[in-house]
């Protein structure tokens, strides 16, 4: 590891070292360094709150406990929201927390229809 971290600093190379999926050649732990650019075969997933980062074939989403909720759930009824656009702005507009909201989006996938649910993300200022 410490070879390649010499290499890259030679050649001026900002790599990260990222977790990577070993594929064919198997076990259990495998990391790849990186230079990220905005060109490339590759893409990787990186954490803004911590120093996370793995090939989009490796990385992984740990669904953490929430805050709770904020309030009794009441019967559902359609609202029109045309100016929210994202679900930040939405949840202020209905006057929920953002985590406590889901948003559905339709694409259309190799001839077929397909409905995604994205739930929001709540994020803890603790790191692991």
């Amino acid at each position: 590891m410490q070879a390649y971290k010499n290499i890259y600093a030679r050649l001026c190379l900002p790599a990260s070292m990222i977790e990577a999926d070993s594929g064919a050649i198997g076990g259990k732990d495998s990391h790849e360094f990186m230079v990220l650019t905005e060109d490339g075969e590759d893409e990787v997933i990186c954490c803004s709150d911590c120093d996370y980062a793995a090939n989009a074939e490796k990385a992984q989403f740990i669904k953490t406990a929430g805050p709770g909720k904020s309030k009794d759930l009441l019967p559902s009824e359609e609202i029109a929201t045309p100016e929210a656009k994202t679900i930040e702005e939405v949840a202020g507009f209905v006057g929920v927390p953002s985590s406590e909201t889901l948003k559905a989006v339709f694409y259309f996938a190799d001839g077929e229809f397909v409905f995604v649910v994205i739930r929001a993300i709540w994020r803890s200022t603790k790191r692991n």
